[in-house]
């Protein structure tokens, strides 16, 4: 070995670090970073913006009624026909009474619709206006597309008689004579003072 190169070999790396000096500082930067800085909980849920607390208005525009936590609900009002109550079903309200008033009303509404029905001489147009305010909405329907060249009841030719049967008080059959045989006219009412309308009218061979 020459003298340059005994002397290369023997002199110390100045960039050099001990292996003792190097882990020490490796121990040190750990313990700084883990207890000398803040920690971070990161069990703890994101802070979340706050809620406004004004006025819930509905779609009326006037405000709803409440603190202003919940939003408002609006429904529009109903404005069908409902059918009659069927017995036992229904809201408990007042039925309407049978009685000598609720019996000549029956009558009389049963003689109207055979009237208005037989009169066959109208125009179509003329027909209709003269029978569907004596008529249920079902009824309306059903006979909006009638051809009265095909009607073979043209008169009415006796009284109405109404049936026996008297267990609801929503509903009632009546017969009315007519020139074609006895009709039957099915008579309903929705409530205590509601006119009777007739619900549905055929020839007495086709009772059900």
């Amino acid at each position: 070995m020459t003298t340059n190169e005994t002397t290369a070999a023997r002199k110390p790396d100045r960039w050099a670090m001990p292996a003792a000096v190097l882990g020490a500082a490796l121990a040190l930067v750990f313990l700084t970073g883990c207890g000398g800085g803040p920690v971070v909980d990161v069990t703890s849920p994101p802070e979340t913006a706050a809620q406004p607390t004004g006025t819930v208005t509905g779609t009326t525009g006037e405000p709803a009624p409440g603190n202003g936590s919940a939003s408002a609900s609006v429904s529009p009002p109903f404005t069908g026909n409902p059918a009659p109550p069927m017995q036992g079903q229904g809201v408990e309200t007042a039925q309407p009474a049978w009685n000598a008033d609720a019996e000549s009303a029956a009558l009389v509404a049963a003689d109207d619709v055979m009237r208005a029905f037989t009169a066959t001489t109208l125009t179509s147009s003329q027909w209709q206006a003269r029978i569907k305010p004596l008529l249920t909405p079902r009824a309306q329907q059903a006979w909006s597309r009638a051809d009265l060249k095909y009607f073979t009841a043209t008169s009415v030719t006796g009284q109405p008689r109404l049936d026996e049967d008297r267990s609801n008080p929503y509903f009632v059959w009546a017969s009315v004579p007519t020139n074609d045989g006895d009709y039957r006219v099915h008579l309903n009412r929705l409530e205590p003072g509601a006119p009777w309308l007739g619900d549905m009218i055929r020839p007495l061979q086709l009772k059900r």
